[in-house]
């Protein structure tokens, strides 16, 4: 077991101890949000120099949804006495590497344009595959979301992050055979699952931030306003 190994181990058991956790997921589909890129790219490409991926939008999408749902964007206390909602989001985003997990966290994302954000999102997320990311900039999430849609994943659950209430996972994007208007369509469909800590979250909140998170990707073209 080398350092990081052992740092994972930890905390990872110590969020499985800590919080009761509960699932919700639901499929979305990705039509517009893929029209919406394809529209968009080469304008992001113009102002930074660098691609956004299907991430970034998905990203933004969620930091849209947890300022509608502030308890989803939350902590606990260690001696359990009290929470904190956060008025910020930090977006943590777990990036695997070959020697471990890392979670690089945005800073006050929803602060920025989403062409900030496809900045910084890339830009900690190459200090970390690169091995030179800072300890503070892993330090302070308020939320995280882990993707694993280029493995061909249909769908999965994410432990914790601790001391976050709450984590994305989120699938590959495939073609899929869905009923529109009583007619079978095929569709891109992407399966995403919402993890929540029971101690603040109730199952009715984790829906309702689902809700909106769908409704974010099925009609994105508010993301961007």
């Amino acid at each position: 077991m080398t350092p990081m190994r052992k740092v994972i181990t930890k905390r990872m058991k110590e969020s499985q101890s800590i919080a009761p956790t509960y699932q919700v997921s639901v499929d979305v589909d990705m039509t517009k949000l893929l029209d919406l890129r394809k529209q968009t790219v080469d304008l992001v490409v113009e102002q930074t120099g660098l691609k956004p991926s299907v991430t970034d939008y998905i990203s933004l999408a969620v930091i849209k949804a947890l300022l509608k749902h502030p308890l989803v964007n939350s902590s606990v206390s260690a001696d359990e006495s009290e929470f904190t909602k956060y008025s910020y989001v930090n977006l943590g985003i777990a990036v695997g590497l070959d020697s471990g997990l890392m979670v690089p966290v945005v800073k006050n994302a929803e602060k920025m344009s989403f062409s900030e954000l496809v900045v910084e999102s890339k830009r900690v997320i190459g200090a970390t595959v690169n091995g030179k990311l800072k300890p503070d900039e892993m330090a302070d999430s308020t939320f995280t979301i882990s993707n694993l849609g280029m493995f061909g994943v249909d769908s999965f659950t994410s432990i914790i992050n601790q001391p976050n209430n709450g984590i994305l996972s989120i699938a590959a994007t495939k073609q899929k055979p869905v009923v529109i208007d009583n007619e079978i369509v095929i569709r891109p469909i992407m399966n995403i699952t919402f993890t929540g800590d029971h101690r603040v979250i109730d199952g009715l909140e984790g829906a309702k931030f689902m809700q909106t998170l769908k409704g974010n990707l099925e009609n994105p073209i508010g993301l961007l306003l």
